[in-house]
């Protein structure tokens, strides 16, 4: 009941212009709290609060036309409106941003401009930008390349969190990129990820216990994280337990 109470009030507050009624309003029907879920209508009044310069609503905005909720996938309408939240200091948009220029996605690939947003977000904590600044450093994108520069973002990433940072950690440790080889090492960062729920780790740990590479073989463990990263959508793990 609290919810049809509340949505009677953002209803009134949005017909009177107010943005974060609006937000709350057009969140109401994305997620189906107190009415029918309505993406159309929620839509709607997600674009009423984000014309207003509402940086939450133009962030949700971005994230519904890039995964499509709702509406048909439009990488460029997406990015207008992560532009639009990022250039409001919008961190999760501002490293958004930074992998849509990385990858071209909705806006002519800039490595320039990549590096730029991912420093913007990596600046304010973001995770997801300190991986992307490691990324550019470790493939020389726009950047002179250095694994040095790479590992630093990337233990910068995976200390707030990040599973990607600590999957690749784990392999300039196995390759001995900027940093003396470690198999030991390697297993310590891919275990830690593959905890995280990544499933690129998952697979990496299962080849160890397979090959003995961190000093322990076990075949029933390497069974046991390649039908997790299997599950979990890997297709390396898939193809070495034999589904097709």
């Amino acid at each position: 009941h609290s919810y049809t109470l509340a949505n009677k009030w953002y209803k009134r507050g949005a017909d009177l212009g107010y943005a974060v009624a609006q937000f709350n309003y057009a969140t109401s029907y994305y997620c189906g709290k107190g009415v029918d879920e309505n993406d159309i209508e929620a839509i709607k009044w997600y674009h009423m609060a984000a014309k207003q310069g509402y940086v939450d609503a133009q962030y949700q905005l971005g994230e519904i036309y890039y995964h499509g909720h709702g509406v048909e996938v439009s990488y460029e309408q997406a990015f207008e409106w992560y532009l639009k939240a990022a250039k409001q200091g919008h961190v999760e948009s501002q490293s958004q941003l930074g992998y849509m220029y990385r990858e071209g996605e909705g806006v002519t690939q800039s490595y320039e401009q990549s590096l730029h947003w991912y420093q913007e977000g990596a600046k304010h904590e973001d995770d997801s930008a300190q991986f992307g600044l490691g990324y550019l450093y470790d493939e020389g994108l726009g950047v002179p390349q250095s694994y040095k520069t790479a590992k630093k973002w990337y233990e910068v990433a995976a200390n707030n969190g990040n599973h990607s940072a600590m999957n690749n950690i784990g392999l300039l440790y196995e390759k001995g990129y900027g940093v003396p080889q470690s198999y030991k090492t390697a297993m310590q960062w891919y275990l830690m990820s593959a905890e995280q729920g990544n499933n690129t780790a998952m697979e990496n740990v299962a080849i160890y216990y397979s090959n003995g590479n961190a000093g322990e073989v076990s075949e029933e463990k390497a069974f046991e994280w390649r039908l997790k990263a299997a599950e979990a959508g890997n297709d390396d793990a898939m193809s070495n337990l034999g589904y097709t």
